[in-house]
């Protein structure tokens, strides 16, 4: 028996175990350490020592997401019936969840690419690729990942306003308006610019009711010569 067929082997009997756990004990909190005998336990110590052949990766990876979803571990879970009406029901929620995976195997492979070339500067992966797998982790109510998506990037480039930006959105969706604030202030100091998102910054700080920092950024906000109704309005009955 080859190699291959040897990792196989060991990862299905490691498999089958979990969806036996999850079937039969998750539910009473009997952990899953418990219910694996010694030796499939060093099988799958020697899987994670060795290299897997992509191929196989790939076609575990496929089988313990069905498991995951047989015994009720739903790697979707975050959404609620609300979410999925909102998004345009179930099918629309699946259409979304093949574009997420797919737009993060793209991610991977540049970044495995970036790897083998030796991590030439012209093999970066692109900054649109984090985007986008963020993009889609967003649009499934996955704002964690979202957010390592984004702060990836900066692994590979020392700036990115988009990546920046998005980030900052992300922290508003996520009501965690001083990382927001901080994400914002980021990109005017990485980009020498000024006044182009006070109006979210004052927004923020407006969430976070603090009315002396929304007075403040107003009043240079005004020096620039701009001005806002809604704010005025807001430090007027404050």
């Amino acid at each position: 028996m080859n190699k291959k067929n040897i990792l196989i082997g060991a990862s299905v009997i490691v498999i089958a175990l979990i969806v036996v756990w999850g079937i039969f004990f998750r539910t009473k909190n009997i952990p899953l350490v418990g219910v694996i005998p010694e030796k499939v336990d060093e099988a799958a110590q020697k899987i994670e020592e060795q290299p897997i052949v992509n191929e196989v990766a790939d076609n575990v990876d496929k089988i313990v997401t069905t498991f995951k979803k047989a015994v009720g571990i739903d790697p979707y879970k975050n959404l609620t019936p609300d979410d999925i009406k909102a998004i345009g029901g179930q099918e629309a929620v699946n259409a979304l969840i093949k574009k997420y995976e797919q737009a993060v195997k793209d991610l991977q492979a540049a970044i495995e690419n970036y790897g083998k070339s030796g991590n030439k500067e012209e093999a970066k992966p692109a900054v649109l690729l984090f985007v986008d797998a963020s993009n889609q982790a967003v649009y499934l109510r996955k704002y964690d990942e979202a957010i390592g998506y984004l702060q990836d990037v900066f692994k590979y480039y020392d700036k990115s306003d988009i990546a920046l930006i998005n980030l900052a959105h992300i922290y508003e969706r996520q009501e965690k308006y001083q990382q927001a604030i901080d994400t914002y202030l980021r990109f005017y100091k990485d980009f020498a610019t000024k006044s182009f998102y006070d109006l979210d910054i004052m927004q923020d700080y407006i969430s976070l009711g603090m009315r002396d920092k929304v007075a403040e950024y107003y009043a240079d906000y005004k020096k620039e010569g701009y001005k806002n109704e809604a704010i005025e309005q807001y430090l007027n009955n404050n």
